[in-house]
């Protein structure tokens, strides 16, 4: 009796480890897919291929981003980024250096600036911040002057939205921008 007791937990447990799932850290079988990156002198774009989002961080010193980083958390002032395989996180707030945060979502933003050339997913060739600033979402000096369809002189955040659809099949654009002090919000179509 003692006997089948102990073989009877022997293989009870080889049964509730065995379904237990692995991973082994920097490997990672749990491991998301890295935010697809461009960096230029003025802007930093950063694709997660998990959700279909794309963030916009504007800068006045360019930020040193992890080159193989995951989304941690995204709010309206604050990016933080984690490089795969480690615990590091990297936190890109609004400040002097950071001055602005965008998010993104829908074929007007995604559709454009990315291309899966066959190997990987990545923001096509030619990309500058030129580019980047006709995003409809931005943040401007004080003392400059632009039209805006939400946000404008004195709003430190604003966000649009528009869609459509064809044939029955809609689609929707959302972008949001929240800027730092010095700085305000505009957001067009």
């Amino acid at each position: 009796m003692k006997h089948t007791f102990l073989l009877l937990m022997f293989f009870s447990g080889m049964l509730f480890s065995s379904s237990e799932p692995t991973c082994k850290t920097g490997v990672g079988v749990h491991q998301k897919p890295p935010l697809v990156q461009y960096v230029g002198e003025k802007y930093a774009l950063l694709f997660n291929p998990t959700d279909s989002v794309l963030y916009k961080l504007q800068f006045n010193v360019k930020p040193t981003i992890p080159a193989h980083a995951e989304l941690v958390q995204f709010t309206p002032s604050e990016l933080r980024l984690r490089e795969q395989g480690t615990q590091r996180v990297v936190s890109y707030a609004l400040n002097g250096q950071i001055v602005g945060i965008a998010k993104m979502e829908g074929p007007r933003y995604i559709g454009g600036l990315l291309t899966n050339n066959g190997a990987a997913l990545a923001f096509v060739p030619g990309l500058d911040d030129g580019d980047v600033e006709e995003l409809s979402c931005q943040c401007y000096q004080v003392a400059s002057v632009h039209s805006c369809q939400s946000g404008g002189a004195g709003s430190n955040g604003c966000e649009i939205t528009d869609g459509g659809s064809v044939g029955g099949v809609g689609w929707t654009n959302h972008c949001q921008v929240s800027c730092t002090g010095g700085y305000y919000a505009c957001c067009n179509e």
